[in-house]
């Protein structure tokens, strides 16, 4: 019995990942094009001002499917693996994470505000007024 529940646990947890998909939205005065490689350097904490000379704030959210894919799609980590990555550049004083929200109206909301900032939703959430990146 066990065994079968862990098992229709496993598809669930797998069919509510495959429906998660993420893509990057940017503050619209942010003039810079994106693309996979520059995603990762900015949320790895490689990759601080944009080609303006202007601060890069990205943005996150605190857990979820859209989160998983996001990390998983563009930042070639799981969370386990990105929470250590950020201890260890705190530990070492080489930067901070980027600022977590609990919800994706939140995290767009403070997108949509905030100059330079960059972050992700899912592809199903409306975008009007910043622009994307898939």
């Amino acid at each position: 019995m066990k065994k079968i529940l862990l098992s229709a646990l496993m598809v669930l947890l797998t069919y509510s990942f495959a429906l998660a998909d993420p893509v990057v939205i940017f503050s619209n005065n942010v003039s810079d094009s994106l693309d996979t490689d520059t995603v990762q350097k900015i949320y790895l904490g490689k990759k601080s001002k944009w080609e303006d000379g202007s601060k890069i704030v990205p943005v996150a959210l605190e857990q979820g499917s859209v989160h998983d894919a996001f990390l998983e799609k563009f930042i070639k980590k799981n969370s386990s693996q990105f929470e250590t990555y950020w201890k260890q550049m705190i530990f070492s004083g080489k930067g901070a994470p980027p600022k977590a929200f609990a919800t994706e109206a939140e995290l767009f909301d403070f997108i949509s505000k905030t100059p330079g900032a960059v972050g992700y939703v899912d592809s199903a959430t409306s975008h009007e007024g910043v622009k994307e990146f898939k």
